[in-house]
């Protein structure tokens, strides 16, 4: 499902509410956290990588272990839910490090539009904080899905208002040319530039990913032909980098037959149906999933990350 669509989804769901005559229930200070629902589509407009937010997620939770809660995180109530529009990593590391407490937050009151801006607006210590490219995505997200004002959108994303303009021309543009807005919204900036300046696509990451893989396969080959040389390279790569077994785990997960996976994993990977159940265990059927890879390769090695 695209940011478009989630969107207009969420949108629909708070007509719903209003119309069932929901009521907002008033400021508060603290919720369960089983009180606080997440739509990272919507929401989650920084979209770190898998393991840069997996990362964070590990120290965020290595935190928790002092017993005190982090500042609060903002929500915001729509649909009958308060729904997390800045805190994402810290909901995760509560909810993976079974935080029975209540937790600190503050209330945001708004539109979705207004909510959308403030998830970009906020720096906070416990925030991975967004890179240009990441700026300037959320950015044409909100000018391709929503009604957000040209200043609004410069505001919270912190681009100029220049490069504003220039996202908005390349919005009428490319809509003269038919594209639908479900459509560019779930292109990211520099893929809508190309298209919109008719310049050729550039090679994506991980197209890039697997030529480099390739060119480096024939020298893998003469350096892993015996048992010894295999056990002695995978030891090599962890003591180059000790985040390796972790980004192994994450690449090797895509590789496993299907019939062996089971329903918490299959979500995990989907991430889009990602439920908060498999999210609190998926590192242990994640674990069990790999070590069941290498079993099935014949690779004597057993897998037990550090979490």
């Amino acid at each position: 499902m695209s940011f478009f669509e989630a969107r207009q989804e969420l949108r629909n769901r708070i007509d719903s509410a209003k119309a069932a005559g929901l009521e907002h229930p008033g400021n508060v200070t603290v919720l369960r956290p089983g009180e606080i629902s997440e739509n990272q589509l919507v929401f989650q407009q920084r979209r770190p990588s898998a393991f840069d937010s997996g990362q964070h997620i590990k120290n965020l939770m290595a935190a928790l272990k002092n017993g005190r809660p982090f500042d609060p995180v903002c929500v915001w109530w729509a649909a009958g839910h308060w729904f997390v529009i800045d805190g994402h990593h810290r909901m995760q590391a509560y909810r993976r490090s079974n935080w029975k407490k209540l937790v600190p937050v503050t209330v945001f009151n708004g539109s979705l539009d207004e909510a959308l801006a403030r998830t970009t607006s906020e720096n906070h210590k416990n925030h991975l904080r967004m890179d240009k490219q990441q700026q300037c995505d959320a950015a044409w997200r909100f000018v391709c899905g929503t009604g957000l004002k040209w200043e609004e959108i410069m505001e919270s994303t912190g681009i100029s208002r220049r490069q504003v303009f220039e996202l908005q021309a390349a919005l009428r543009d490319l809509s003269g040319r038919n594209y639908d807005l479900e459509t560019l919204s779930g292109l990211k900036w520099k893929e809508a530039r190309s298209l919109w300046k008719n310049e050729p696509q550039e090679k994506s990451f991980d197209d890039a990913v697997e030529a480099e893989a390739r060119a480096m396969v024939g020298k893998l080959q003469r350096m892993t032909a015996s048992p010894l040389q295999k056990a002695a390279i995978s030891r090599a790569l962890e003591m180059l980098d000790p985040s390796l077994p972790h980004r192994l785990a994450v690449e090797w997960i895509d590789h496993i037959p299907p019939e062996t996976l089971t329903e918490e994993v299959k979500r995990y990977i989907g991430l889009d149906d990602l439920q908060r159940e498999a999210r609190d265990e998926f590192e242990t059927t994640l674990i069990d999933a790999v070590n069941l890879d290498l079993k099935v390769r014949g690779i004597d090695y057993e897998y037990k990350p550090d979490f």
